[in-house]
């Protein structure tokens, strides 16, 4: 039975780096989308995980309500967090 892909994105309360870790996904490019609570987007990219793990620096973002949504092998996943 194979294990199904799971993603974990922590910590929901941020200051400065969003941290996201990737388990049974295969080494790939993920683009990712980040977006507050008005829908506006405030960061982009593209990312390619180093041992199943990455973070993204959220200094430049104001404090607020945000969703990051990732596209990931063709499954797309999306998860709030707050700026504190």
């Amino acid at each position: 039975m194979e294990n199904e892909p799971a993603l974990t994105v922590f910590p929901t309360l941020i200051k400065n780096e969003l941290n996201i870790l990737l388990d049974n996904f295969p080494e790939t490019e993920i683009i990712f989308l980040i977006v507050n609570n008005m829908g506006q987007s405030c960061r982009q990219g593209k990312l390619i995980p180093v041992n199943n793990y990455f973070s993204i620096d959220l200094n430049s973002i104001n404090i607020g309500v945000y969703f990051i949504k990732m596209k990931i092998d063709h499954k797309i996943s999306i998860h709030k967090f707050i700026k504190m």
